[in-house]
């Protein structure tokens, strides 16, 4: 998951340093770190082995995505597949 969040972070960094109206997301500065920060916490979670604490950091990150961003943001998609991708490796 590092890979992919790599380049999601950095798309998601790109997009906060353009005005808001600019933006992919539509995601207001605040909305925007947050969901940042919840992915740099789940990989470091996974990274130190705590998967369901990283799940529970995907899934907030993907609550945000969903209640505030624009729903044709192609970063926010991303971030729902992340968050989404992790849950079902974690099944058995």
């Amino acid at each position: 998951m590092v890979e992919r969040t790599d380049a999601l972070l950095r798309s998601l960094s790109e997009d906060l340093s353009l005005p808001e109206a600019d933006r992919d997301t539509g995601a207001a500065d605040g909305a925007l770190r947050s969901v940042i920060r919840l992915l740099q916490e789940a990989d470091a979670l996974l990274a130190d082995g705590h998967t369901d604490a990283a799940q529970r950091a995907l899934d907030e990150a993907a609550y945000q995505v969903s209640d505030s961003w624009s729903f044709r943001s192609v970063l926010g998609a991303e971030v729902l597949r992340v968050a989404q991708g992790r849950g079902a490796r974690k099944s058995p």
